[in-house]
């Protein structure tokens, strides 16, 4: 399950660049 973390990470710093880029 160590691919989950990397994930989820992935996918925070994609909402979070999606969202700073208004």
């Amino acid at each position: 399950m160590g691919y989950i973390i990397p994930l989820l990470f992935f996918s925070m710093h994609e909402m979070h660049v999606k969202c700073g880029s208004h």
